[in-house]
């Protein structure tokens, strides 16, 4: 079957927030595609430091960079819904400031999208640099076929616990992303999980494997807390996205009962993982801030092992 690729199709949307230190190289990366003629929209999300100067700077050496601002500071699903209602083009590229990207990455993803039509979105194997924990759920320990079914994967691959095998960088069908309504921005850093899961609800889901992205990383000192460390507003963030994308998924029927308690399992174990690894690596304040974790979803024993620790350790 031959394919002919074209970067005409696709709009390259970058979002930035406070790297300063680090778009340019990533911008390069993407200027550096195999295959070109792409739109390239970079969203800066009113960067605090001298990202937005560096940006500016750039945009006049290259003009391939069509530059744009957040009204606010929204957020990244804000800001990729902000850049999305930019694109003009087939596919969207959504990419993060803080990566590299392989020469071929755009024609790796574009190959596949061509290749297989009923796909909403296209995630890949990755390179990491200075983050070992992201190996823990990496896609690279997958063995994915290059098309998946989306609704199997939904199910067995998204639901089975609360890490996906796919960050934030991916390439979408720019229907597909519409008919959705992009990024639900309650779900806020997480907001590219819930997408990935409602997508995959819809259409097939593809797969590169190989790592046409080095993820670097790299967090500043003025990056939001949620970004960089584990909280417990993260996590219950995560739970939430589980939680209505089962209820909408299955409806009120024996499946649903039978999945939504397993969900709720789940959460407990979860939950009360993280309260045991506070207690064994005397993380106090981790304790004090336990409460921001509850939810409707976990068991009762788990809340009052919660309370009970909070108030008895927590103090400390």
């Amino acid at each position: 079957m031959s394919i002919f690729l074209s970067g005409k199709k696709i709009s390259a949307c970058m979002l930035v927030y406070n790297h300063a230190h680090l778009v340019e190289t990533t911008i390069k990366s993407i200027l550096n595609q195999n295959i070109q003629g792409f739109e390239f929209i970079i969203s800066d999300d009113c960067s605090t430091d001298t990202t937005w100067d560096v940006l500016q700077t750039l945009a006049t050496q290259y003009p391939q960079i069509r530059l744009i601002r957040t009204p606010y500071n929204m957020g990244m699903a804000g800001n990729a819904n902000f850049a999305a209602s930019h694109c003009q083009r087939e596919y969207i590229a959504l990419l993060h400031h803080d990566d590299e990207y392989r020469t071929d990455c755009f024609q790796q993803w574009l190959m596949i999208m061509e290749q297989y039509p009923d796909t909403g979105f296209v995630f890949n194997d990755c390179e990491q640099q200075g983050n070992p924990h992201y190996f823990s759920h990496a896609s690279c320990q997958k063995n994915f076929r290059p098309c998946m079914q989306g609704r199997p994967f939904f199910e067995q691959e998204l639901l089975q616990g609360f890490y996906v095998p796919m960050r934030g960088t991916a390439m979408i069908r720019r229907r597909c992303w519409e008919q959705l309504g992009g990024m639900r921005e309650q779900f806020g850093l997480l907001a590219d999980v819930d997408l990935w899961m409602r997508l995959a609800r819809q259409w097939s889901v593809a797969y590169v494997a190989e790592p046409v992205i080095n993820v670097r990383h790299e967090r500043v000192k003025n990056y939001p807390t949620e970004y960089a460390h584990f909280t417990w507003r993260r996590l219950k963030l995560m739970h939430s996205i589980h939680a209505t994308n089962i209820q909408e998924y299955y409806g009120k029927n024996y499946r649903y009962t039978a999945k939504w308690w397993r969900f709720r399992y789940l959460v407990s174990l979860e939950n009360s993982k993280w309260l045991a690894y506070a207690v064994v690596r005397k993380r106090w304040q981790m304790l004090r801030d336990a409460h921001e974790v509850a939810s409707p979803y976990e068991f009762f024993p788990v809340k009052w092992l919660r309370f009970i620790l909070s108030h008895s350790l927590g103090h400390l």
